[in-house]
């Protein structure tokens, strides 16, 4: 077990040098250490060590082409095995700086493969942490590396990485993101460990014309579907029948353009002379099968990059297109020095405790008016989201004040459910319909651990809460974790409007998105905002099929709708919305909350045969237009999506669910009953898809975008 070091509670600084960074549990936070075969900690987590490297993660289906190619090309592309400096060249120009400056730096590999880069980094003499989701590739990595007091590797998935948060000065992640589910939230867990003032290198793939002119795409369609043993066999067919021919006219540019119009085969043979024969064909046996097998293959723009990690809070942002892939990195801004904050004055000033209460019935009578005044308050904290919560049969309303020295400093609402003999408290639970709640506070007049420290034990108390969830982007991490909660992020696009400028705000939308809005006016679709709860029929009714068409079902009933649109309507809050045919056939509906400065979807949908209208850009912009004539300043999508981003929207990684139980089996029943729970749904949408489409309701991208059911 010589990869498995337990963390160093007393560590230098990050920036400074030092030992190797510990292991910490991604779910609870809490160190790890080893015991027997297997890393444990405090709170009774356990995770198994397997040939001296621990496995966080299970190999994903999508990662098992990926474990079987570096099984086969163990050495394929380490510079030690082909004499040149390939890996060498990409790793120092990605990160811009030289090979010598990364000696002593605390450095996480994501995604390592067989270890092109990180031998490389080990032999630099960084201290090398390699995570990888594919047990072959970790397996095959330390088999490359060996031993070294400079290296350690774990089978990890990229968006539950087990280190803590802000632990490296480089970041590396290179040929990896185009692979994952949702580039975007593994770049936003990619960020959480840079520390404050390091350097994140990463490159995607990105646009080309080729993907539209080659016949490599129409191979992958089929191969991508096959177990990866029996797709390996075709390509090496492939291989076998086109290198030959790549490797003949390797000296003509022309002929070579010309064979990769029909040949599948990635061939380098005019780009890397200083490779053999052999080492040529053995690079294309390798890379072909991972072009023509990944599960996924994400492209991005330079621009879109930049946007992501300009939105994520990076300075010194660089990406920069080169030929198939964008190449960027950027820094984490430098920590400003400690100094006696606002808030800190103030409770030197004022040291009287915090007291958690019930709202007196003048508060509750005035409630809105009392969390207006706090700074991160949103409609999900109003009366009229918790009277609707309560007519959907959620749970029992509780609201909270916060109360120090006879002055309300902060408020939560949030609902009591009984399960049996447990008692759950949520502001807000799983399955609420409900994008944000927790507190809403003066942060120059209580502190995160003074608020929840003061909450826990007054449920705990009075209400006998055996398990608390707050989802909130306004509570501090640390303080959290050491009140024994764990976090998982739960990223959303959001969108800055412009009131008062709507020619603005139109240009800051993405060309598609202009063009389906003018021809869906061409096409004399109509949008019009509704008033009759009758539209709720028709919403759920096309929420349900283009969810069913996915493989889904819709987590909730209409009769939640209903009650969403009635409470939200006499709040004055609710826009909901239709987008007809010239003939007045409905296909498209969505329904929006607008509250002081913000616009908030809650769902949309579409009707599935009429989806080539395009009718979600016209809906979506007609809201946005009436949201800025009242004022609104920023629009939360509810949720991820990549069709979101056609409207000017960003990732928004602020808000984290915060989840405590008072036993570990709690904790543990939570997690499996929410995975038996998605299980069943999948189960149940694709029997739904099977019955409404028969067998070729096959799923579309595009309907998985243009529907929205808020978890």
């Amino acid at each position: 077990m010589a990869s498995v070091k337990p963390l160093q509670t007393d560590r230098e600084p990050v920036a400074g040098g030092g030992g190797m960074i510990g292991f910490t549990s991604p779910r609870s936070g809490a160190p790890l250490w080893p015991e027997g075969d297997a890393l444990v900690s405090a709170v009774g987590e356990r995770v198994p060590v397997v040939g001296g490297i621990p496995r966080f993660a299970s190999s994903d289906d999508y990662a098992e082409a990926f474990g079987l190619q570096w099984s086969l090309h163990a050495r394929t592309q380490l510079d030690s095995r082909t004499g040149a400096h390939l890996s060498e060249t990409r790793l120092v120009r990605c990160a811009g700086m030289p090979f010598e400056r990364f000696a002593g730096l605390r450095v996480l590999e994501a995604g390592c493969g067989a270890g092109r880069f990180t031998e490389l980094l080990v032999r630099a003499a960084a201290r090398v942490h390699a995570v990888d989701l594919s047990a072959a590739a970790v397996e095959t990595n330390r088999r490359n590396i060996g031993d070294r007091a400079n290296y350690t590797i774990a089978q990890a998935d990229i968006r539950a990485l087990p280190f803590p948060a802000g632990a490296f000065d480089v970041v590396v992640c290179l040929g990896v993101l185009q692979h994952t589910p949702s580039p975007e939230r593994s770049l936003a867990a990619l960020w959480r460990m840079v520390a404050p003032g390091g350097l994140l290198v990463l490159d995607h793939y990105t646009w080309t014309l080729s993907r539209v002119t080659k016949l490599g795409p129409l191979y992958r369609m089929v191969l991508k579907r096959l177990p990866p043993a029996r797709a390996r066999r075709i390509t090496d067919v492939l291989v076998n029948a086109f290198f030959p021919l790549h490797w003949a006219v390797r000296r003509s540019r022309l002929l070579q353009t010309l064979l990769s119009r029909v040949s599948p085969c990635l061939a380098y043979c005019h780009i890397y002379p200083e490779l053999t024969r052999e080492q040529h064909e053995d690079w294309c046996r390798l890379d072909t099968f991972d072009e023509l097998t990944d599960r996924y293959k994400r492209l991005r723009t330079a621009g879109r990059i930049r946007r992501t990690l300009t939105a994520l809070g990076a300075t010194e942002v660089e990406a920069t297109r080169r030929a198939n892939v964008v190449e960027a990195r950027c820094r984490k801004p430098p920590a400003r020095p400690h100094a006696l904050s606002p808030a800190a004055g103030v409770r030197a000033r004022d040291a009287a405790p915090v007291i958690v209460r019930p709202a007196t019935a003048a508060e509750r009578a005035d409630w809105d008016t009392l969390v207006a005044r706090f700074p991160n308050c949103r409609v999900v904290h109003k009366h009229a989201w918790i009277e609707w919560l309560e007519a959907s049969g959620c749970g029992t309303p509780l609201y909270l004040v916060f109360d120090r020295g006879g002055e309300v400093v902060g408020a939560i609402p949030g609902l009591l459910v009984r399960l049996g003999l447990l008692q759950l408290y949520g502001s807000p639970l799983p399955g609420w319909q409900t994008p944000a709640m927790g507190p809403v506070f003066d942060p120059a007049r209580i502190s995160t651990d003074e608020l929840v420290g003061a909450l826990v034990p007054f449920l705990e108390r009075h209400h006998g809460v055996h398990h608390v969830e707050l989802l909130s982007g306004h509570l501090d991490a640390r303080p959290m974790q050491a009140l024994g909660f764990r976090s998982e992020a739960v990223p959303t696009y959001r969108a800055r409007l412009y009131p008062g400028d709507e020619a603005r705000m139109l240009k800051a939308l993405k060309e598609s998105a202009r063009r389906n809005i003018r021809r869906a006016a061409k096409l004399g679709l109509v949008a019009r905002f509704e008033d009759d709860e009758a539209f709720v029929t028709e919403h759920y009714a096309q929420l349900r099929e283009v969810f069913v068409r996915g493989g889904n079902t819709v987590s909730f009933g209409v009769e939640r709708a209903r009650a969403f649109f009635r409470h939200m309507r006499a709040a004055g809050k609710l826009l909901a919305i239709s987008v007809c045919l010239p003939g007045g056939e409905n296909i498209a509906t969505g329904l929006f909350t607008l509250d002081e400065r913000e616009l908030l979807l809650w769902s949309w949908a579409h009707r599935t045969a009429q989806r080539w209208y395009r009718p979600t850009e016209l809906l979506t912009w007609t809201v946005m237009t009436r949201a800025m004539a009242a004022g609104c300043e920023t629009f939360d999508f509810m949720g991820l999506g990549d069709f979101k981003a056609k409207f000017g929207a960003e990732l928004d990684i602020t808000k984290t669910r915060w989840v405590r139980s008072r036993y570990r089996w709690l904790a543990r029943a939570r997690d499996v009953a929410e995975r038996g729970y998605r299980w069943q749904q999948a189960v149940r949408g694709r029997i739904a898809r099977m019955r409404m489409f028969g067998g070729g309701g096959g799923r579309s991208t595009d309907d998985a975008d243009h529907a929205q059911s808020p978890a």
